[in-house]
């Protein structure tokens, strides 16, 4: 899926897990941060509903650090809506 809804995501993915009859075997799931952990929308609450078990949440560290870097900028800075900031763009370039 190039974009869509919290429940277009989850039930892409359970259409996928139950095709492979994998639905009761899933135990966790790794995934970014965007979009995805709304307590009520979000494809993994949704995701979790349809298989009717929590399922163990593995974020994805670079989204994560991302987040953090962000509150970090905007307590520092404030924030700014402008594409290219040089610290970010040095951090993307030794991170990347």
């Amino acid at each position: 899926m190039a974009a869509g809804t919290g429940e277009q995501a989850a039930e892409a993915v359970y259409s996928l897990l139950k095709q492979w009859r994998l639905e009761d075997k899933v135990q966790a799931m790794s995934f970014d941060t965007s979009g995805n952990t709304g307590h009520i929308n979000g494809a993994c609450t949704l995701l979790e509903r349809k298989l009717g078990c929590e399922l163990v949440w593995l974020a994805c560290r670079h989204h994560v650090t991302e987040l953090i870097l962000s509150k970090v900028f905007t307590l520092c800075y404030s924030s700014s809506s402008a594409p290219d900031i040089p610290i970010f763009k040095r951090f993307k370039a030794v991170w990347g």
